[in-house]
């Protein structure tokens, strides 16, 4: 069971770090696209980073899809994420090696080069020849031609991916503001190989074990990598016009200035369309018939759909409140008080039931849960955390439209409680006690684990407005 649980853990963290990956390098393709005619990179390198960029968003869009299959108890084998997958190698080792064959036209450092290749070339080409040798030949009687295809295709292609990525390691230097970021990426496609060695080992050895929880963490970290690489990449070219100051700075003073580069509204906006993806997810789980979505698993907490439907609502303050801040779609503002009113409706009234003990006939309103779910004591009620959080998301999405004095400062005391709720009912599933995910016998259902996280990031979504935002003048 612990390691069923952790395996689920490090999914959610590579399905988190694979959509930010997608969404910062689709912001940086469109900038590139944008910023064409005006761009300082040389042309070469905006190939490079361009090539990149579909390649890893073809990635992240294949590890989403292949996860949501599986949730859904379908099989994603030889699926559209295998393409995806395919096709994304094939961009990102292009990537690679137009980069190395543009470098060394213009820098001539043969010799090191040489020296990289073939030491990456020896140990990665060794493993590889280990892996086949072993695991995948003799394994493929009754095999489709397709699927033997893919079991020689993935680990041939990191292994040749990581290849003509060391020559990254030789020429970062020489590329200012665009080199760490391509280190993050050459250092991305590390992990990657090693996640598909071991990923190769231990499906063909039919074990998860300690090396199916290693592959995974290198997965994560890939996809950690790769998203601040992206994120980096397109902070680079939204800020160009500082980029003749930035270069003179001192260390000290780059690293002020990269935190003043930080855009708190975009962060923010970014985990609002999370919380509403969660949210809508969860809703189709519903809708489908699929625990996996409403209960991560089924020894855990259900997310009821209202609180499915509260998250989707949530997601929309916290979105359009980022925009009334910076003094745009005011006229959206109707948006959030009639979002804001209908989680208060819903969740003020479902606390007052708890308290008095009634059931009101709002909890299966949507959908009926099942009489038997897990940690529940009302069918259809959120746990007494979710409800006090709604509420107070709730309550700062009014506040910020109706221009309450000192709203930025609400905004963090609401989002510091939030957070503080959310991260509590994560600690409470780590450390397995009930209690703190509010699980309380004739009271309070528990949290869902990713009720938890959804809401310990709108509290951080929320606090983030507050300590960024200005007070909107009336």
């Amino acid at each position: 069971m612990t390691l069923e649980w952790t395996q689920n853990i490090l999914f959610t963290i590579i399905d988190f770090f694979a959509l930010l990956t997608m969404i910062f390098a689709s912001l940086f393709a469109l900038k590139i696209i944008k910023k064409k005619a005006k761009l300082t990179i040389k042309a070469a390198l905006a190939k490079t980073f361009s090539m990149l960029a579909v390649g890893y968003i073809l990635y992240a869009a294949a590890e989403l899809i292949w996860h949501m299959i599986t949730l859904a108890g379908g099989d994603p084998s030889l699926g559209i994420a295998e393409y995806f997958w395919v096709i994304g190698a094939v961009f990102v080792f292009s990537a690679f090696a137009y980069f190395a064959a543009y470098m060394y036209k213009e820098h001539k450092e043969y010799k090191k080069g040489l020296l990289l290749l073939v030491s990456s070339s020896v140990v990665a080409l060794g493993l590889l020849y280990y892996l086949i040798g072993n695991f995948i030949v003799g394994f493929q009687t009754g095999e489709r031609a397709l699927e033997m295809f893919f079991d020689y295709y993935y680990p041939i292609s990191s292994a040749l991916i990581l290849i003509a990525s060391v020559n990254v390691y030789l020429f970062f230097k020489k590329l200012k503001d665009f080199g760490h970021p391509l280190l993050f990426l050459a250092i991305s496609s590390l992990f990657t190989f090693l996640g598909d060695m071991a990923y190769t080992y231990y499906s063909w050895n039919d074990i998860y074990g300690i090396i199916g929880l290693l592959s995974d963490s290198f997965y994560c970290i890939e996809y950690i990598l790769a998203a601040i690489a992206f994120y980096m990449l397109f902070k680079t070219l939204t800020t160009k016009g500082h980029e003749t100051k930035h270069s003179k700075l001192t260390h000290h003073k780059k690293v002020k200035w990269a935190i003043k580069a930080f855009n708190p509204c975009l962060a923010a906006r970014i985990i609002a369309l999370i919380i509403s993806l969660g949210g809508t997810t969860v809703m189709l789980g519903w809708f489908l018939g699929i625990p996996a979505l409403t209960s991560i698993l089924p020894v855990w907490g259900t997310m009821p759909f209202s609180t499915a439907l509260c998250f989707f609502l949530s997601g929309i303050i916290l979105y359009l409140t980022c925009l009334w801040q910076q003094g745009t779609k005011k006229d959206n503002d109707m948006i959030i008080i009639m979002s804001g009113l209908i989680i208060l409706f819903f969740m003020a009234t479902l606390l007052i039931s708890m308290f008095v003990g009634l059931s009101t006939g709002i909890e299966d309103i949507f959908v009926k849960e099942a009489s038997d779910a897990v940690k529940t004591n009302v069918q259809g009620r959120p746990s007494a955390g979710t409800m006090i959080s709604f509420i107070l998301i709730a309550i700062a999405g009014l506040l910020a439209v109706a221009k309450a004095k000192k709203t930025t400062k609400k905004l963090m005391i609401i989002g510091s409680a939030v957070t503080i709720i959310g991260t509590i009912g994560i600690l409470g599933y780590i450390l397995n006690l009930p209690v703190l995910y509010y699980s309380i016998s004739d009271w309070s259902t528990a949290m869902a684990f990713h009720t938890a996280i959804l809401l310990t990031m709108a509290g951080i979504g929320l606090f983030i407005l507050g300590k960024s935002g200005k007070e909107v003048e009336a």
